[in-house]
C-alpha cells in the first residue's frame, strides 16, 4: 500500500489502536530512565506495525495520526526510521544493551542512518563502543555533537540565502500569530494543554533564543533540548530559530531587519508565562 493519495480513516483507527499502548509503553521508559534497548524496542515495534500496514510515505500518515491523537508525528516518524534501520529487533540490544541514555542514542542515531554522515566501518564501531561505555551521558552527547561537526561542519550563517530567510520569515509569523491567538483568546485549559506538550525545557529554550535575536546582549543557549514529542511545526520553527541564533551577527541581524525586535519580545514573554502554572493564571486574570 503506498500512502501518496489520503490517508484512510478506517487505517488511521486501527494503527492508533494498534500504537498507542505501545506508545504509552515507550513514553514509561523513558520517564523511569530504563534500559535505552526498551525503549527502542518499544519504537521498533511500532515501526514494525507502521510497515506490515505497507507504509510508504510516512510524513502524511504521522500527520495524521498525530491530528487524530495524542501519538506524536514526531515518534511515529522516528519509529519507522527505527525499525528500518534494524532488520531484528534483537539486534538493538546485542549492539546497544549498555546505552544508559536515550538522549545520546537519540543524538547518535543521525550518524548511524544518515547518508551524509557515510561512518567508515571503524567509526561507527568507536561510535557503538561510546555509546556502551557507560560514560556521564553529557560527556558522551558532547563527543557526539564534535564528531558531527567533523563530518559536516556547520553552515556559515553570513551566507544563508535570502530565500532561506525568508522561509525563516513565514514560518516565525505562522507560529507567532498561532501563539498569540492562543494566549489572547484561549482558554485556561488550551493554554496549559499547549505547555505541557512543549515541556518546560522546550519553553526555557525557546525563551532564551527570542530574547537572543531581541537584543545581542543576550546570549543564545548553545544546546538544543529533544524536539520528538512536540508538534512537528513548532519543532520546524525552534530549529529556524536555533540556526539563526547559532551564526554570527550579520545573520541575526539581518533577521531584525525582517522582524520587528518587539515580536521576538512578546513570543519570549509567552514562552516565560507558558513555564508556570501560576504565571498562567495570572495572565489570564488581567487580560
Amino acid at each position: 500500500m503506498f500512502l501518496s493519495k489520503p490517508v484512510p480513516e478506517e487505517l488511521i483507527r486501527r494503527l492508533i489502536e494498534e500504537i498507542a499502548p505501545l506508545n504509552n509503553l515507550y513514553r514509561q521508559a523513558v520517564k523511569e530512565h530504563q534500559p535505552c534497548y526498551v525503549s527502542l524496542g518499544y519504537l521498533w515495534d511500532i515501526g514494525d506495525i507502521l510497515l506490515e500496514a505497507g507504509v510508504d510515505q510516512i510524513t502524511p500518515l504521522a500527520s495524521a495520526i498525530h491530528a487524530r491523537s495524542y501519538i506524536t508525528a514526531q515518534i511515529v516518524m522516528y519509529s519507522f526510521r527505527i525499525r528500518r534501520y534494524f532488520p531484528q529487533r534483537g539486534t538493538i540490544k546485542r549492539r546497544f544493551g549498555k546505552v544508559t541514555s536515550y538522549a545520546a542514542f537519540r543524538d547518535a542515531f543521525p550518524l548511524l542512518e544518515n547518508e551524509r554522515y557515510r561512518l567508515s566501518r571503524v567509526k561507527e564501531r568507536e561510535l557503538v563502543k561510546l555509546l556502551n561505555s557507560g560514560k556521564e551521558s553529557r560527556e558522551i552527547r558532547r563527543e557526539i555533537a564534535s564528531l558531527k561537526k567533523a563530518r559536516v561542519p556547520e553552515r556559515k550563517k553570513r551566507d544563508m540565502r535570502l530565500h532561506e530567510l525568508d522561509s525563516f520569515v513565514q514560518v516565525f509569523d505562522e507560529q507567532f500569530g498561532e501563539l498569540q491567538a492562543l494566549m489572547e483568546k484561549g482558554s485556561r485549559q488550551g493554554i496549559t494543554r499547549f505547555a505541557r506538550r512543549m515541556g518546560i525545557e522546550v519553553l526555557l529554550f525557546c525563551n532564551r533564543l527570542c530574547l537572543s535575536l531581541a537584543d545581542e546582549s543576550f546570549a543564545p543557549p548553545e544546546e538544543m533540548p529533544p524536539l520528538d514529542d512536540i508538534d512537528p511545526r513548532w519543532s520546524v520553527f525552534i530549529k529556524g530559530m536555533y540556526e539563526v541564533t547559532s551564526g554570527d551577527r550579520v545573520a541575526r541581524n539581518r533577521a531584525r531587519r525582517r522582524i520587528k525586535p518587539m515580536h521576538f519580545v512578546t513570543m519570549g514573554s509567552y514562552m516565560d508565562i507558558l513555564r508556570d502554572e501560576r504565571k498562567i493564571k495570572e495572565y489570564i486574570g488581567k487580560r
